[in-house]
């Protein structure tokens, strides 16, 4: 695992040449499977286990499938680790614009929000024309890597049955009830797997979409996948990019099944936080729970 002063020497070693332009201090960010180190107008990548490095590659063949077909920009890869280095990384310049936190949301008037919400809509039904599935597959796509396994979440909370109200964990009972009894899809695509405000960037002054990137737990599924972070920020917003999704696409989403993945999406959240050893985010992760509703 990288420190800020690891980084630094990892960066020195690999990319001297960015470190030298940088003049802005060095931000690193720590994921599961990678670490991002943001460099100035860049961001190095580095994997921290072989299935990592392996879901990078993939990822930059995509993205390089992906050039010229999507309005909103996205990663271009420009720096890789030269065959045979010992140590793995890819870099490429930084998506202008600002995440989309809650506080961001709360801030954008309703026609910013509104721009966004269509600017959102054009990248998914664009996205999802521009890949066929049968090339996903070819570039080594399959289904993504969540919803976990609906056994797998009930044995990652059940450690925490005495933080979680009985109330809660009937929904949750529920929740996974009726997304197992989900119809198949009658239409596959390629999804982004992970379209939320922390993988995209928007232009406060306007409410546009700047870009959009960690395609890392993109596959091939239901549409309705790449709408379920964007209920959290409210039925209203989540509606207003199916609606432009609808009419760009001509393919009908069905809002009560992405509610229900939205809430089976927060359940692997917090089971995934409730199996991390070290169990960095679980109390906030729990807290998640005490607004879903059925």
């Amino acid at each position: 695992m990288l420190t800020p002063k690891s980084a630094r020497a990892f960066c020195a070693e690999h990319v001297p040449d960015l470190v030298s332009a940088s003049v802005d201090p060095l931000r690193l960010h720590s994921g599961f499977e990678k670490d991002a180190i943001e460099l100035g107008a860049w961001i190095v990548r580095v994997p921290k286990n072989a299935a990592a490095e392996a879901a990078m590659r993939r990822e930059r063949r995509l993205l390089a499938a992906l050039a010229g077909k999507i309005h909103a920009r996205i990663p271009h890869v420009e720096r890789v680790a030269p065959a045979g280095s010992p140590a793995y990384f890819d870099a490429y310049r930084r998506i202008p614009g600002e995440k989309f936190t809650h506080a961001a949301f709360d801030a954008l008037s309703p026609e910013k929000l509104a721009r966004l919400a269509g600017d959102l809509g054009r990248f998914l039904a664009e996205l999802h024309a521009a890949i066929e599935v049968e090339m996903a597959r070819e570039l080594g796509f399959l289904a993504p890597p969540w919803p976990l396994p609906a056994a797998r979440i009930r044995a990652a909370l059940k450690p925490h049955r005495d933080a979680i109200p009985v109330a809660t964990f009937a929904l949750i009972d529920r929740a996974l009830e009726r997304h197992a009894a989900l119809p198949a899809p009658e239409r596959l695509v390629f999804v982004h797997g992970d379209l939320g405000g922390h993988n995209f960037t928007v232009d406060h002054t306007t409410g546009a979409l700047r870009g959009v990137f960690d395609f890392g737990d993109a596959g091939i599924a239901s549409p309705q996948l790449d709408f379920q972070y964007l209920e959290g920020y409210g039925d209203a917003f989540a509606r207003a990019v199916v609606r432009d999704y609808e009419a760009r696409a001509q393919v009908p989403i069905d809002v009560e099944a992405v509610h229900l993945r939205h809430v089976v999406n927060i359940l692997c959240h917090v089971a995934f936080a409730a199996e991390d050893p070290v169990a960095r985010q679980l109390a906030a992760k729990l807290a998640w729970l005490a607004p879903l509703s059925l």
